[in-house]
């Protein structure tokens, strides 16, 4: 919080994010200007949990989601010619330019795995991992 506190004072518009490790300083992070947070304390819990459900090696799909291997998630304004299509049309349209749509991001709202009959409005942020 110190560290985010010294950097946002220098630069205010500085896009930062930062990782906590317990849940305690989750306010003061968001007050001191984080603009992400990652409660990596969660993520721990989220992998354990859908790793015992899925079975079968989840965590071996985690470790590919990775920039080192080529893999990562991304987060994209929606292309012109998307606008107004459905979820559907979309995800085999960035399917011939090799990405998986995954999501949609609806203001604060994330949708993973929406409807495919959702339809793409422009504010829309897209949800993919590529390489």
């Amino acid at each position: 919080i110190l560290i985010l506190l010294a950097l946002k004072g220098i630069n205010p518009d500085l896009y930062t994010v930062i990782e906590l490790v317990t849940g305690m300083q989750v306010n003061n992070a968001k007050r001191a200007g984080a603009d992400e947070i990652i409660k990596s304390y969660q993520l721990s819990s989220h992998l354990m949990m859908n790793s015992y459900l899925a079975k079968y090696g989840l965590s071996s799909v985690y470790s590919e989601l990775n920039a080192a291997k080529g893999n990562y998630f991304k987060i994209k304004p929606i292309p012109i010619e998307l606008i107004g299509e459905t979820f559907h049309a979309a995800s085999h349209a960035l399917l011939e330019k090799e990405m998986l749509l995954i999501g949609i991001k609806k203001g604060d709202q994330t949708k993973l795995n929406p409807p495919i009959s959702q339809i793409l409005q422009q504010d829309d942020l897209l949800i993919l991992i590529t390489h």
